[in-house]
Formats: C-alpha cells, structure tokens, sequence
C-alpha cells in the first residue's frame, strides 16, 4: 500500500530511476552509474513504492538531465525520452533561487542541495546519496531524510 508522503529524489537516484526502467544495462555502461549495482535499482523501486509520489525540482530535473547526457546512443534518446514520462508524472516544486540561498546551510551544500533542504518535511522525505544533505534534513527536521547507503544496508545485493 503506498503511503501519503512523497519521495523528493536526489538527482544520483533519479538517473539511476531512469535508467533501471529503461534497461538494467546501462547502470552497468553509464559513467554516472559507477557507484551502483543492478540490485540498487531494485532497493530504489522498492522504497519508492512505499510513497504517493515522486517529487522533483527544477534543480535536480537540471542536474538529472545533465547526468543523462553522459551516454552515449542509442540509450541517451531512450533515457531521455524517460525522464520526459518522469517530469509529467511527477510533482514539481519551485523553490525560488533566492528563497534557498538564504538558508544557513547553502554555502556547505550549493543551491541544488539548498531547496531539497527547504522543502524537506513531514510529508515529503528526501532521498539522498550525499551524507552531508541528509545531515542537515534531520538536523532540521527528524526523519525528514533518508540515506540511500542506508537501505542498501539493509537489503542482501545481488548483481
């Protein structure tokens, strides 16, 4: 059963999001991919199915797509053509740019890092690969964060 919340997805798993559902292969060729397996794809699914919803912002879609142009073709057409499907059923959240840079925390994390903190909160849990972020989300806001590598821990990975 899904619950109420929603994902806010960081943009390392939102590639590996994208590629998995487009063919487990590429995270094996894509040079953004390295740090992951084929099992994680299958931990990620798994834990974003436990929400209503993935939520993304314009910074990580930048970043994500950014990150999907690292590949080569005929792949890259697919990838992107996927992260178009994710944009359209996925909830957008604009933070200005202004707004996040505010915030105490942006000089040690940068502006993509800055909102995902801002928006971080009950209902909508970040999901992160980078500790430091995910430091400051339950710094701000317990439970509000949720580390990728610690799901890994606890689920047995296959290749």
């Amino acid at each position: 059963m899904q619950g109420h919340r929603q994902c806010v997805i960081d943009s390392n798993l939102l590639v590996l999001h994208i590629a998995g559902r487009v063919d487990l292969a590429i995270i094996d060729t894509h040079r953004r991919l390295r740090e992951f397996l084929k099992s994680d794809y299958g931990i990620l699914q798994q834990h974003l199915s436990t929400f209503n919803g993935i939520m993304v912002t314009p910074n990580v879609l930048t970043e994500t797509s950014n990150l999907l142009g690292y590949h080569g073709e005929p792949e890259r057409t697919r990838l992107f053509q996927h992260l178009r499907a994710v944009i359209s059923n996925s909830t957008e959240l604009l933070v200005e740019s202004v707004t996040a840079s505010a915030a105490e925390e942006f000089p040690r994390l940068g502006l993509c890092d800055s909102v995902m903190l801002t928006i971080a909160s009950p209902g909508r849990q970040v999901l992160t690969m980078d500790r430091a972020l995910h430091g400051w989300c339950n710094k701000k806001m317990p439970n509000s964060s949720v580390l990728f590598h610690e799901l890994r821990f606890l689920t047995p990975r296959h290749r």
